[in-house]
C-alpha cells in the first residue's frame, strides 16, 4: 500500500507525456490553404453588364435591416474564394465575400455598411476579376415614415390643415411632363387641394419647382359646409410676389412650403407642408 502514490503519480506523468505528444501533432498538422481567388466576369456576352435587383428599402438616417441587400450575378469560370465591394458614397458602402465552389452564373447578395446622410439617388461600382458594372440605389427620406401613404397637410395662419389625395401624371409627345397632386379633407367631398408642376425632357434635372414657373401651382379650398371660416389659398405666376416651391427629389415625399394669396389678396405663409404620393395614376391630358 505505501506504494500506491508512487503508482498514481507514474500514471498521471505518462498521461501528460501523452497528451503533450498528442497537442504537439496536431499543433504541427499543416492548416489547408486558402482557396485561390475565383475568375469570372459581371458582363454577359452581349457586353452588357448582368441585371441587378434593390431587395428592400434604404433611408436617409436609418441603419438597412438585414432583410436589405442588392442582389448581383457573376459569371464564374474558375472556382475559388471572392470578395466584392463597392467605394463609400453618402456614408455607406456595399459589400460580400465567401466562395465559388462551382462555374457558371452565381447570385451575389451585396450587404451594406453604414447609414446614409441624405436621401438622393446613387451609382455604386463593383468590380469583379478584370470586369466592373454599376447599380443605383434610391435612398428614400426617412421623414415620409411619418406621413401616411397618399396624403397631405400644411399650416397657414395657425391653422393645420390635411386630409388623403392621389397623384397623376402624364407625358405628352414632343412636350411636357406634368405632375399634378389632387388632395381633399376628410368628410368634405367640396374642399379641394390641388399642386401641380410642369418640366420638360430637356430640363437640367432639378429638385425644386416654384410656382412662378410656367403652368405650375398651387390652389386650395375648404368646403362650403365647413365650420371654420372659408379659406382660399393660391400660388402661380400670377400672384407674385406669392411663391410656393415644390421640391421632391429621389422620396415619395414632396414638400410644398412658401406664401400663398388668400380670398382678400393677403399674402399667407404656407409652412409644414407635405404630401405624400407612393403611386402615381395615369392620365390622358393635364386638367
Amino acid at each position: 500500500m505505501t506504494n500506491m502514490p508512487q503508482r498514481i503519480h507514474r500514471v498521471l506523468s505518462i498521461a501528460v507525456i501523452i497528451f503533450s505528444v498528442l497537442f504537439a501533432f496536431t499543433a504541427c498538422k499543416k492548416q489547408p490553404p486558402p482557396p485561390p481567388p475565383a475568375k469570372g466576369s459581371l458582363v454577359g456576352e452581349g457586353g452588357g453588364c448582368y441585371p441587378y435587383t434593390v431587395h428592400g428599402t434604404y433611408y436617409n438616417g436609418i441603419p438597412a435591416p438585414d432583410t436589405n441587400y442588392v442582389e448581383i450575378h457573376v459569371d464564374v469560370t474558375s472556382p475559388g474564394s471572392y470578395k466584392i465591394t463597392t467605394q463609400q458614397e453618402n456614408g455607406v458602402s456595399f459589400s460580400a465575400s465567401g466562395t465559388f465552389t462551382d462555374t457558371g452564373l452565381n447570385v451575389v447578395h451585396l450587404k451594406s455598411t453604414g447609414t446614409f446622410l441624405a436621401d438622393t439617388i446613387i451609382d455604386f461600382h463593383t468590380s469583379f476579376d478584370s470586369t466592373s458594372c454599376i447599380f443605383r440605389v434610391s435612398i428614400e427620406d426617412s421623414a415620409e415614415l411619418s406621413i401616411a401613404d397618399n396624403t397631405w397637410e400644411f399650416t397657414a395662419g395657425g391653422h393645420l390643415y390635411h386630409g388623403p389625395g392621389h397623384a397623376v401624371y402624364a407625358n405628352f409627345v414632343g412636350g411636357s411632363f406634368y405632375f399634378t397632386f389632387f388632395g381633399s379633407m376628410a368628410g368634405y367631398s367640396d374642399t379641394s387641394l390641388t399642386i401641380r408642376y410642369r418640366t420638360f425632357p430637356t430640363d437640367p434635372v432639378t429638385c425644386s419647382h416654384p410656382t412662378t414657373g410656367d403652368a405650375n401651382s398651387f390652389r386650395f379650398t375648404t368646403s362650403i359646409f365647413s365650420a371654420d371660416p372659408k379659406v382660399f389659398f393660391t400660388a402661380s405666376p400670377s400672384t407674385l410676389p406669392a411663391v410656393i416651391d415644390i421640391t421632391h427629389c429621389s422620396s415619395h415625399l414632396y414638400y410644398f412650403n412658401g406664401t400663398a394669396r388668400d380670398s382678400a389678396g393677403n399674402i399667407v405663409p404656407i409652412t409644414n407642408a407635405r404630401f405624400r404620393a407612393d403611386h402615381p395614376d395615369e392620365a390622358a391630358s393635364p386638367q
